[in-house]
């Protein structure tokens, strides 16, 4: 986390790190919990030496999409978990437009980082985003559709090919 500065008392008073399979928003979430208590700032012209190469967790997270997608759920669910509070305090922001952001950015990074969700991910990621957003299940499939809509043709086709024997097969279990 290179890019964010934060107080050794903010990290010592969350135990630590948050951590999440092959990091996967890892940076984001620490960066939420340990700004809850003072906010973020923004250090004007600060200059950051920052590497990018095709060898980082973050560079190849598409190419293992089924390992990686479950370390940004768990980044998702923390920002839920982290924003529950809301629920029961009046804000500015409630703890609905924080789920709705939240499953926002779970859509985006499906879709442009990830590429799309792979069969081995259809399931858990419905049941994830039904559960978790409480949307009906037919709310949810489209949500599934949209991203994988907006990834390559082929991956559509074969949803849309696979999609009765992933149902049937759910629905016998």
């Amino acid at each position: 986390m290179s890019d964010h500065i934060f107080s050794a008392a903010a990290y010592k008073r969350n135990g630590g790190f948050i951590h999440t399979d092959y990091a996967q928003g890892a940076d984001w979430i620490n960066t939420i919990v340990l700004a809850k208590d003072r906010g973020i700032r923004h250090i004007q012209n600060a200059v950051v030496l920052w590497r990018y190469s095709g060898s980082n967790i973050s560079s190849l997270a598409y190419t293992q999409k089924a390992e990686t997608i479950k370390g940004f759920l768990q980044f998702t669910q923390g920002v839920l978990d982290h924003f529950s509070y809301l629920k029961d305090r009046e804000s500015s922001v409630t703890f609905r437009q924080m789920s709705d952001a939240a499953l926002w950015n779970l859509e985006f990074v499906l879709t442009t980082h990830y590429r799309g969700i792979d069969l081995r991910n259809i399931l858990p990621i419905l049941f994830f985003i039904k559960r978790r957003f409480k949307r009906s299940f037919w709310a949810t499939f489209k949500i599934l559709v949209a991203i994988n809509s907006k990834a390559p043709r082929l991956r559509v086709k074969n949803l849309l090919h696979r999609l009765p024997f992933l149902l049937k097969v759910r629905n016998q279990t």
